[in-house]
């Protein structure tokens, strides 16, 4: 059964699994009815997209459009992307017009989550919660936080925001998973998973700032593509940029004592995954990507699975045995 959260700002319940629009047929503009109605039919109201996953915004906006269901469901977007040779877009100019396009695309006043989507960590906060307000204000945003922005880069936003009257950063989307990531194949992504980011892991503990996570699942690392025992034949189910961030010795550790306790407890490898982030202390609604109606029910069902401190720990490499 669904279960839901809060993000200061937004009026209606978050869904704890939010589905992704990055990759499929939100990517290529198809129609994505069947697999959208089904997660709303099973409690999931919240959908991430962004002005950077190509058609994604259009085939949300397009679904919205003829269901009507505009006022039951929660939608994330995000701005201010970098290009592709890492050229900073973290101006004012580049997200007035993000968000306007965004707007555009998906047929709608206003979004619920905005999000920008990179950092620039030279740029002075100031005027970026000013413009967020603006756009609050104006009634074109509910919330608002940053996705791949460092927690220590928030608490300088929100520091700004209380100072000056102003509504702060509620929400932050990093990249969090079991898997940690070796190396990134993007420019300017941040991940709060694995031991190097313990601290922005207490920080998130400690704050309850909602965390939106994205490649919650290692981007495929623990859909069950891949097997611990046949790594060299099944790390063709990842895509290079993917074996490039998630593919090494220790996430393959981790899927091997992932692939123990789900066939120990009658589930998916993936399922085990995200029940090691919802059994966690991070206030954390996961990202999944998932394309089949069969896998987001599987990923759904997560959320009704338990794990003891001791399996948490066992799986995450912090133990031997459990």
């Amino acid at each position: 059964m669904m279960r839901y959260g809060k993000i200061e700002g937004v009026d209606k319940p978050i869904s704890r699994i939010i589905l992704g629009g990055s990759s499929g047929c939100f990517w290529q503009g198809q129609n994505c009815d069947e697999l959208l109605d089904f997660a709303f039919a099973s409690g999931v109201n919240t959908f991430d997209t962004a002005r950077g996953y190509n058609k994604s915004e259009a085939v949300l906006g397009d679904w919205l459009e003829r269901r009507g269901l505009r006022d039951k469901v929660v939608i994330q977007t995000k701005g201010a992307l970098h290009g592709l040779l890492g050229n900073n877009r973290v101006k004012e100019k580049c997200i007035r017009a993000d968000l306007q396009k965004s707007l555009t695309a998906l047929k709608l006043p206003y979004v619920d989550v905005y999000l920008l989507h990179r950092d620039n960590p030279k740029t002075d906060v100031g005027w970026i919660v000013e413009l967020l307000n603006e756009f609050r204000a104006e009634g074109k945003i509910k919330a608002f936080g940053g996705s791949n922005w460092h927690h220590t880069r928030i608490e300088q936003v929100n520091e700004y925001a209380y100072k000056h009257n102003l509504k702060p950063f509620t929400v932050s989307q990093p990249q969090f998973s079991l898997a940690e990531v070796k190396r990134w194949a993007w420019i300017g992504c941040l991940s709060v998973s694995g031991p190097k980011n313990a601290d922005a892991q207490d920080w998130y503990a400690r704050t309850g700032l909602p965390l939106t996570a994205f490649s919650s699942l290692g981007g495929g690392f623990f859909s069950g593509r891949i097997k611990s025992d046949d790594v060299e034949n099944t790390k063709r189910n990842l895509s290079s940029a993917m074996r490039k961030m998630f593919l090494s010795d220790d996430n393959i550790e981790r899927l091997k004592r992932t692939e123990r306790i789900a066939k120990e407890r009658g589930y998916t490898p993936a399922q085990i995954a995200l029940a090691w982030l919802l059994n966690g202390k991070i206030n954390v609604f996961p990202i999944v990507g998932s394309s089949r109606i069969e896998s987001l029910e599987k990923n759904i069902q997560a959320l009704d699975i338990s794990l003891t401190q001791e399996e948490l720990s066992y799986i995450n490499l912090e133990r031997e045995e459990y």
